[in-house]
């Protein structure tokens, strides 16, 4: 076996741990409305691994998770909502700005309600715009649970998550050997 295959195999398997991690997660806080260490997880995979990576995990981690907690067809904007916090994460990235804690607690709340706003687009197609509104304005608290809560596990994870993704990375296998 080529070590482009082995390469292909340890990123699945890495991926496959990372969408699990993320579904546990998601399950475990279920019980507090909008709180998940998922996005924060999202922005870290993004961050170090890309936006496909990141992208992929949280489409993932969505999908398999409303298997247990209620799957419908507002399964595919949550889908879409982290495909595009993964690419906005991974650009964002690229500037001096996430070096420094608190400019990162900020983008990390951003994405929370940048999240809800693409859900509730969503709904608005469903509901039409007067109602989506107003869907918006009563979920408007929901989306502060989950920024807040992306903070708590972003700064919550920041000293362990980045260094584990960087140690475990899958791209590194085989060059040291």
């Amino acid at each position: 076996m080529g070590l482009d295959r082995r390469l292909e195999l340890r990123r699945i398997a890495q991926l496959a741990l990372l969408t699990s991690a993320a579904v546990v997660g998601r399950w475990l806080f279920a019980f507090v409305p909008n709180v998940q260490p998922v996005t924060s997880m999202v922005i870290f995979i993004s961050l170090i691994y890309g936006m496909c990576d990141g992208a992929l995990v949280g489409m993932l981690t969505m999908l398999v998770s409303n298997l247990f907690l209620g799957m419908g067809w507002w399964t595919i904007p949550q889908m879409l909502a982290y495909a595009l916090i993964a690419v906005l994460s991974a650009l964002w990235g690229k500037t001096a700005l996430k070096n420094k804690r608190i400019m990162s607690a900020i983008w990390a709340a951003a994405m929370g309600y940048f999240y809800g706003i693409i859900v509730t687009l969503a709904q608005i197609l469903h509901l039409g715009l007067a109602n989506g509104w107003i869907y918006y304005l009563n979920g408007l608290s929901f989306d502060t649970y989950h920024a807040l809560g992306n903070v708590a596990f972003y700064l919550l994870l920041l000293p362990i998550f980045p260094n584990l993704l960087q140690r475990f990375d899958y791209r590194k296998a085989g060059k040291s050997a």
